[in-house]
């Protein structure tokens, strides 16, 4: 379907029915067969950073981020570091594609929120924790990360993820049995 529509468009284009800037657009067309084998990528959203969020309640209630996996970045006040991964890391296209796609990013001051980063046992800044969205931490990341260690980082913790969740709808499954 996609393919068609390029060419209607080209088409249309050819004839002087479409204006140049858009001769070259194609179009998702929702629920329409895809023909076997044809595998469809999902998009990475599209933005120029990373949507940060600071308070955990609000994501925990709001339907939108309640079950999305947490990327967890724990700061200090006066850290270099930190500053340092907003500059380089955070700032990478890939990166930024990588957390707005999976995580719900909350940004946290180790010093307003001490009891999370107790909990946590955070000795070093920054931290990154990646929690699944039952609670429990999939991956803690102390200290500076630089753009290709964190996307590497974020991959392992992905199949965390996965099979965290595989596993707590196995446990689900064989208590609604009994």
């Amino acid at each position: 379907m996609r393919f068609q529509l390029f060419f209607l468009s080209v088409a249309l284009f050819v004839v002087g029915a479409v204006h140049p800037a858009t001769a070259d657009l194609t179009f998702d067309v929702p629920d329409a067969p895809l023909p076997p084998g044809v595998v469809v990528e999902k998009p990475v959203p599209v933005s120029n950073k990373i949507v940060w969020r600071e308070d955990i309640n609000k994501v925990k209630e709001d339907p939108k981020t309640a079950n999305r996996p947490m990327l967890l970045f724990i700061t200090a006040p006066g850290c270099e570091y930190c500053v340092l991964m907003h500059k380089e890391t955070f700032t990478d296209k890939k990166v930024i594609g990588a957390v707005n796609e999976t995580f719900t990013a909350l940004e946290m001051d180790a010093k307003k929120h001490s009891g999370i980063a107790r909990s946590l046992k955070v000795k070093v800044f920054p931290t990154t924790a990646v929690i699944h969205p039952s609670g429990r931490v999939v991956d803690l990341m102390p200290g500076f990360q630089g753009p290709a260690g964190f996307l590497k980082r974020l991959q392992v913790a992905q199949e965390k993820l996965t099979t965290e969740t595989k596993l707590l709808a196995a446990k689900k499954k064989a208590t609604t049995k009994k």
